[in-house]
């Protein structure tokens, strides 16, 4: 569950939702919090880099999972920013049932819409940026321009970000289930139903998802590119 993966992170408090006032999310936010590996790091990282008095700025807060480890250290505030309403709506009602709302403002918009300044959405510059907008891919939610506006307006020149840096991985692998969920068999387009049989399952092909399917790596893994903001 998702609560127990936020529990062995220290965040005791996570919001049960009823069916009738639950948040539609999509799914790779429950695989990211049942990602144990991922959460310890990013906990690692934010209590050895935050120094006391830091003001942090958490982009793409979705659960609000990054934001509550930051406001447990020694952070003096979190300003946390989330463009989903939805996702929004269910990381302030976990900040709030973990008692950090005095230390964690959630702001509802869009990073590049956050504004600088004492009447503004954040009284100063942040002293360091932790965000997760990273897709299987890396690049697929728009990291390099939101953290490069980040860089710009939002934090301090001598300002941290965490993560760092990135380096994306190719690895060639061979498996048939993944074969059958992106090429359509000769018969498949004799009826709209089958087509859409075949296509129905290709949520599947994420990880950690694919990971459960049989495969076998055909080469050795490659490193494609490295990023540093």
């Amino acid at each position: 569950m998702a609560q127990e993966a936020a529990i062995q992170q220290g965040i005791y408090n996570w919001l049960q939702l009823h069916s009738a006032e639950a948040v539609s999310a999509p799914g790779y936010h429950y695989d990211m919090l049942h990602d144990n590996e991922r959460n310890r790091v990013y906990r690692m990282a934010l209590e050895d880099e935050i120094e006391e008095d830091d003001f942090v700025l958490d982009i793409g807060t979705g659960s609000g999972l990054l934001s509550m480890l930051a406001a447990r250290t020694k952070a003096q505030h979190v300003f946390a920013v989330e463009g989903d309403s939805s996702l929004a709506a269910a990381a302030k009602d976990n900040i709030e049932a973990n008692g950090l709302s005095d230390l964690v403002t959630l702001h509802a918009k869009f990073s590049t819409d956050i504004q600088v300044g004492w009447s503004a959405d954040i009284p100063c510059k942040a002293d360091m940026l932790v965000t997760e907008i990273f897709d299987s891919a890396l690049l697929g939610e728009g990291m390099i321009p939101t953290v490069t506006d980040a860089c710009k307006r939002l934090l301090t020149p001598e300002a941290k970000v965490i993560p760092a840096g990135a380096t994306m991985t190719a690895l060639l692998v061979d498996s048939s289930y993944l074969l059958h969920q992106e090429v359509l068999s000769a018969h498949a387009l004799e009826g709209a139903c089958a087509a859409l049989h075949v296509c129905s399952d290709a949520s599947d092909l994420g990880p950690p998802r694919a990971a459960e399917r049989s495969w076998h790596c055909a080469a050795q893994p490659m490193q494609v590119f490295t990023k540093s903001p």
